[in-house]
């Protein structure tokens, strides 16, 4: 999804599987132009700084790892490192096949498909990409 001339050469065509959030673009598209992205003005009352990280350096294939290594999806998820945990009664707890919906596809929303997580589920989201192996047990 990066392209173009600024992007290095080398890195043109490469997968990149650092961790980034939509938050760290502005934080790096400021520092690429040279830009501080502090807001003052909301310092002065006291809020929090910005949540991006410059991520050009592993953009650019100057550094191999993001400065992120967490992104809180919802009140109910964060993914830390390779790991995702969630808690709660998840919904939309479904999988699709390779095309959905199709001949398997359950004849209800997939919104009312819950997974009990109310004692916490945690998945390795590099091992286990599509989540269904649980190891909280394990951990």
């Amino acid at each position: 999804f990066v392209s173009g001339g600024y992007l290095p050469e080398a890195r043109r065509g490469k997968k990149e599987y650092g961790m980034i959030h939509i938050a760290d673009w502005y934080a790096t598209f400021s520092d690429m132009i040279g830009v501080d992205p502090t807001d003052h003005k909301a310092a002065e009352y006291g809020l929090p700084p910005i949540d991006g990280f410059n991520v050009w350096p592993l953009v650019s294939g100057q550094n191999e790892t993001s400065p992120r290594t967490q992104i809180p999806i919802y009140d109910d998820a964060l993914i830390d490192g390779q790991y995702k945990y969630l808690v709660g009664n998840i919904s939309f707890a479904s999988w699709g096949g390779d095309k959905y919906p199709n001949s398997t596809s359950p004849q209800h929303p997939v919104e009312y498909t819950y997974m009990d997580c109310k004692k916490g589920c945690l998945f390795d989201v590099v091992a286990d990409m599509t989540e269904h192996v649980n190891i909280a047990d394990q951990h």
